[in-house]
């Protein structure tokens, strides 16, 4: 809830950012559960979320890109979009999810995406 102050100054509460008591996904920098390979949940189709992910890293949006990167993983465990989390991740600064995506590359794609942080090493 944001507070606001009224004309006497005194506290008053407002409405939540948003409209709604629920502003939408936080991101943290939390770390992500391994990876078990396991069939694409049925009728859960990643192109949607991929979609959405390029067009938020067409605006600079690169934890929401991640957001919906994930979303996509829990569709379907793709090498490449694992790049794109540990890519996207890394643009957000959210370390330890760009360590929980890099762990899960194939051996040749790691030297490539290590150099990416420039915070603590992957």
């Amino acid at each position: 809830m944001v507070t606001r102050t009224t004309a006497s100054n005194r506290p008053t509460e407002a409405e939540p950012l948003h409209g709604s008591a629920n502003p939408g996904p936080r991101f943290s920098d939390e770390p992500l559960p391994p990876v078990t390979e396991q069939p694409p949940a049925k009728g859960c189709d990643p192109g949607p979320f991929v979609e959405a992910a390029k067009e938020h890293v067409a605006k600079g949006m690169d934890a929401s890109a991640l957001a919906q990167i994930e979303k996509a993983l829990v569709c379907v465990h793709d090498p490449k979009l694992e790049r794109f989390a540990v890519i996207f991740a890394c643009r957000a600064k959210l370390f330890s999810r760009a360590r929980a995506h890099f762990i899960r590359l194939d051996e040749a794609d790691k030297p490539k995406l290590a150099q990416l942080c420039a915070g603590p090493t992957l």
